[in-house]
């Protein structure tokens, strides 16, 4: 499949990510086996990635690695060592909060009709999927931890708090050349 032009097809890309050791490919990988260019043919890969991660199609295991989401933990063991599987939502799952953010980055939704704060979900930083402060999300709920706390990521914003947001949107490069955008106040 290599040298092929781009731009693949949603289903092409994950068909080669299924082929692929243990059900999972890394940017890299992907690069070399598309026979992809410069910076626009790059630029459109992680578009296309990303996209399909947000429909829940894939799984990002790490900064640079995609899988399947019903690939099992032996197909996503590298090196002994065991990968964190993610799973994909359920309608069991799902429930409906108010997002409160912390300034370090992560959050907690707040079940609606729960009145307890320990119903509270955690939400870590990159699961929150562009929810802001005060939004009525929906949250796909993890299995519960080792030490019984509930997490969960945001599948959907529901509704927005603040639907206008006014500030200065600043687009920059980081080191490794991905795109980072910023609003300041």
């Amino acid at each position: 499949m290599a040298h092929t032009p781009y731009p693949q097809t949603d289903r092409e890309l994950m068909r080669l990510i299924e082929r692929s050791p243990g059900h999972r490919a890394g940017y890299k990988q992907l690069i070399r086996e598309l026979g992809l260019g410069g910076g626009r043919e790059r630029r459109l890969l992680l578009e296309q990635l990303a996209r399909i991660t947000a429909r829940g199609e894939l799984v990002k295991v790490d900064s640079e690695q995609w899988s399947l989401p019903t690939a099992t933990p032996e197909k996503t063991k590298r090196g002994g060592v065991e990968m964190p599987v993610e799973h994909r939502a359920t309608r069991d799952r799902l429930l409906a909060g108010r997002l409160d953010l912390h300034r370090d980055g992560y959050g907690f939704v707040r079940p609606n009709g729960s009145l307890d704060r320990s119903d509270d979900l955690f939400i870590p930083p990159n699961e929150l999927n562009g929810a802001m402060q005060g939004d009525e999300v929906l949250v796909d709920e993890a299995p519960p931890g080792r030490d019984g706390r509930r997490s969960g990521r945001i599948a959907r914003v529901l509704k927005r708090r603040n639907p206008t947001v006014v500030g200065i949107f600043h687009y920059a490069k980081t080191h490794r050349g991905e795109a980072l955008g910023r609003v300041l106040p």
